[in-house]
């Protein structure tokens, strides 16, 4: 595995990390992903950590509750299908690339016209187009800075 992978990955487990601790701390316990991990008997350390977090939940922006996990999750997911081609863009696999940022997108526009349950936030879309920065702007990073193991 290279360097440039392993740098990755530790990024991606990261932000991935970051989402879920502002989920766990600050977003209603009626989401789907709560009752996804009920059975894993967390609940205790979900209180714990909304206790620990409840100082601070006044000072944190909306937007970075409700709409910055969707963009971290996303950069991730991009991040982790680049790692599966070693970060080149082909026309074999742009599809699989392209794909994950347009379900994002077409998600939103679905919940704005009542296609699937959830609520339009003009702040996920952003989310979702600075993650696309963020990663084209990595893979610029990538061919230039780490390429070498």
């Amino acid at each position: 595995m290279k360097k440039r992978d392993i740098i990755t990955i530790f990024l991606n487990v990261f932000l991935l990390l970051i989402g879920l601790w502002i989920y766990i701390s600050f977003r209603p316990r009626s989401l789907l992903i709560f009752n996804w991990l009920r059975p894993l008997n967390f609940d205790d350390f979900f209180n714990s950590i909304r206790v620990i977090s409840l100082p601070i939940e006044s000072k944190i922006p909306k937007w970075i509750i409700f709409s910055a996990p969707d963009g971290l999750w996303l950069f991730s997911s991009i991040s982790f299908t680049l790692i599966l081609w070693d970060f080149n863009i082909s026309y074999r696999n742009i599809f699989w690339i392209i794909i994950l940022p347009l379900c994002a997108i077409l998600s939103e526009f679905a919940q704005f016209f009542g296609i699937i349950k959830g609520t339009y936030d003009i702040n996920d879309l952003i989310a979702y187009l600075v993650a696309c920065c963020l990663i084209f702007i990595y893979i610029c990073l990538q061919k230039f800075f780490l390429n070498h193991d």
